[in-house]
């Protein structure tokens, strides 16, 4: 049996639109992981991690989650923000 050296044309271009978007995907799953060994966050990264708006990180600072500031910018402690989640879990 032969095979052929080169691929229809419709199918190169399917095999390299599932080549991006299983790369995309990798990169994307590989960047939350590396989120989740860091010991501290920003703002962005929290919000990236949890899918939630600056607005709602904001909120919950003013039902106590601790954060430090640096000039500007807000970080998070891992440890912090995972206790504070436990704090506000829900038993249903």
């Amino acid at each position: 049996m032969e095979t052929p050296q080169t691929l229809a044309p419709e199918w190169r271009e399917a095999l390299k639109a599932e080549a991006i978007a299983v790369y995309r995907q990798t990169a994307k799953e590989a960047r939350r992981d590396i989120l989740n060994f860091k010991d501290w966050y920003t703002f962005k990264e929290v919000s990236k991690l949890l899918n939630v708006s600056a607005g709602t990180l904001n909120k919950w600072i003013g039902y106590g989650l601790p954060y430090s500031k640096i000039d500007a910018k807000k970080y998070i402690s891992r440890t912090e923000l995972y206790k504070f989640l436990e704090r506000h879990k829900v038993n249903q």
